[in-house]
């Protein structure tokens, strides 16, 4: 494993992992070199158990395959001196520096959706033009892909949507528009649902494919 050691202003020396194989020890400004080596000679099993623990909390938390927009990409997780995501035919490459490789992914995830989730709601503000375009959140949410509260003028939308294919975003964008004028599941609001996505009921069925990604 590799070691840093960073001197700052406390009492005590601590230990805590950076990434997958690096630890980072926090001592007082003013710690000789000896002291420092006799602390990770002493507490050598404790930090190789602790950089175990991570490892594994990092393999729960990085699922081989990362769906977006639909497509199920390899994940590839390199050291870096960046923070960087990019797409490769069936990989997807997650370099990391400071922040975990998770991290990385999970910051490309939240500002990703937040970008795809304006940009369709843009684009299905067209098909109501008599509806004031509505505040939009976006954040992860466990049991559904959307919601509306109507009379504050607010669509919350799931983050997760990145992972689905667009034209079930624009599905579940619509339906949350759509809860403006008709804030019940009621016959008139499948009749204009159906007009706007006359295969709804096949991008319905797609999106419950999906459902597995909720509770990721």
């Amino acid at each position: 494993m590799e070691i840093v050691v960073v001197r700052q202003r406390r009492k005590s020396i601590s230990a805590r992992v950076i990434d997958l194989d690096t630890i980072e020890i926090r001592v007082p400004w003013f710690t000789s070199q000896t002291m420092i080596e006799e602390f990770i000679d002493r507490k050598r099993d404790r930090l190789a158990k602790l950089l175990l623990e991570y490892q594994r909390k990092e393999s729960r938390k990085l699922d081989p395959r990362y769906y977006y927009l639909g497509k199920a990409y390899t994940q590839v997780c390199v050291k870096s001196t960046r923070d960087h995501v990019s797409f490769q035919e069936d990989t997807v490459c997650i370099e990391y520096s400071s922040k975990s490789a998770a991290d990385v992914l999970e910051s490309f995830t939240r500002n990703e959706a937040k970008r795809l989730l304006e940009q369709c709601l843009r684009e299905c503000m067209v098909l109501f033009p008599s509806l004031s375009k509505p505040i939009l959140q976006v954040r992860k949410m466990r049991t559904r892909w959307g919601s509306c509260a109507y009379r504050k003028s607010k669509i919350t939308l799931n983050s997760k949507l990145v992972h689905v294919p667009y034209l079930c975003i624009q599905y579940v964008v619509v339906h949350e528009l759509l809860h403006f004028y008709y804030p019940d599941h009621q016959k008139r609001f499948h009749q204009e649902l159906e007009k706007i996505i006359p295969d709804h009921r096949k991008v319905e069925k797609m999106l419950q494919e999906y459902g597995f990604l909720l509770e990721v």
